[in-house]
């Protein structure tokens, strides 16, 4: 096989994308007009319908058109997606439009892009976000094939890639099934939920109690609760560490520091609100449609850390174990419960915290909450253990993916000779 290399422009047309005005005359038409979110949702392959569509008005005044088997490159927010047009498709400005020239195969020009996502993502610029201009990607150079070799290098890669995505498929699948176990055995075990039911006629009907457990409401496990803030620069103030429901570490219910950030609290405020090891810390404001708020994590210290005016401090109170709390709380969430007392306004969710710390539960012997919550821990350890492995085999079957494209699209194996060995070693 025979290749050479050279610039995106010297194969692909490069088009540039637009948004049009959000007057109506411009949106809701028949034209497919796709976004970076549109291609993440199929990165790597065929883009069909997308989320917005233009007029033929939208399109003549403010975007561009351009045609089937085309490659859609994400130049921004991130850097990277591809996938090929299924049927004519406008576009915004966050993506470029490569429109194959003669003798291009589109299914290779895609893998040849999908090649270059390291350099392409290297090339962004931006202090807001990284994006990669028209220029860059013109200029990119990516090696090429004769026609008939394009061909048969992307009926290779279709069909070896297809085998890759469903093995990652069913890999994610299996990690989906250790999440929802963990649900259902926070739920089961915690019985936290186990309160009132609302039926359709409006009645609240008690399931029975577990044996020991009292009824009471979450408000009973309250000692106080502070709503957080974004801070302020009064002449007295000083730099703390800010956390944000961006640190929350969701499913283990504790805070990471991939990206701690600090903001300006006055002295005396941060004396007063400050957290300490135990408290709660609850999301009350955010959300989307898909993931309501109402999230709880455990802060573990060391103490003096700020939260953030979208999260609140939760004390717990002594006679309630803050590691069980925590469960609850997760488990109110996991049953929907919390749902419950959220409501939306301006597009924002808002948690009711009145509402919520009024829902109804049953709640363990203090001794008894311990011996749950770490029986609930050990149980998350094991989970966490078996996610690491399908992680692990997840990623490093992305990586082979990606080693395979590249030696596929610059040479490095020769298709023809696919059966060989040197394949089954990448």
């Amino acid at each position: 096989m025979s290749f050479k290399t050279v610039e995106l422009r010297r194969i692909a047309t490069i088009v540039n994308g637009g948004t049009p005005t959000p007057s109506a005359e411009n949106w809701g038409g028949g034209v497919p007009w796709a976004t970076p979110v549109d291609l993440g949702r199929v990165n790597g392959g065929i883009l069909g319908g997308t989320e917005r569509t233009l007029t033929a008005h939208g399109v003549a005044t403010g975007s561009t058109v351009v045609p089937p088997g085309s490659v859609l490159l994400s130049t921004r927010a991130p850097i990277g997606y591809t996938a090929i047009a299924r049927s004519a498709v406008a576009f915004n400005q966050g993506c470029k439009a490569l429109v194959p020239r003669v003798g291009v195969d589109s299914r290779f020009l895609r893998y040849a892009v999908q090649a270059s996502e390291t350099e392409l993502v290297a090339a962004g610029r931006g202090s807001t976000f990284q994006e990669v201009n028209g220029a860059d990607v013109a200029a990119h150079r990516v090696s090429i094939a004769a026609t008939h070799e394009q061909r048969q290098i992307a009926d290779y890669l279709d069909h070896e890639t297809a085998e890759i995505d469903a093995f990652i498929a069913d890999l994610q699948t299996l990690r989906a099934g250790l999440e929802a176990r963990w649900r259902s055995v926070l739920i089961e075990t915690v019985q936290g939920c186990g309160g009132p039911d609302v039926v359709a006629t409006g009645v609240n009907v008690w399931p029975r109690a577990p044996r020991g457990w009292r009824r009471t409401r979450v408000k009973s496990t309250v000692l106080a609760s502070s709503n957080g803030s974004w801070g302020s620069e009064p002449t007295d103030s000083s730099a703390v560490r800010c956390i944000r429901v961006a640190d929350f570490d969701k499913l283990r219910g504790s805070i990471h520091t991939h990206n701690p950030t600090d903001r300006q609290y006055d002295g005396a405020v941060v004396e007063r609100m400050s957290l300490r090891p135990g408290d709660l810390i609850l999301e009350k404001s955010g959300g989307g449609p898909t993931s309501p708020v109402g999230n709880v994590v455990r802060y573990a210290g060391p103490g003096g850390d700020m939260y953030s005016n979208f999260v609140a401090r939760v004390q717990v109170t002594p006679q309630v174990s803050s590691d069980y709390a925590l469960r609850l709380h997760q488990a109110l969430y996991a049953a929907g419960v919390t749902a419950r007392s959220v409501k939306r306004t301006t597009g924002i969710q808002n948690l009711d915290e009145s509402a919520y710390f009024d829902e109804p539960i049953f709640l363990p012997s203090r001794r008894e909450q311990v011996q749950i919550a770490s029986s609930l821990s050990e149980e998350r350890a094991a989970i966490d253990e078996a996610a690491a492995d399908i992680d692990a085999a997840i990623a490093l079957a992305k990586e082979r993916r990606a080693a395979l494209i590249t030696a596929a699209v610059t040479g490095q194996i020769d298709v023809t000779t696919k059966g060989s060995r040197e394949h089954a070693d990448l």
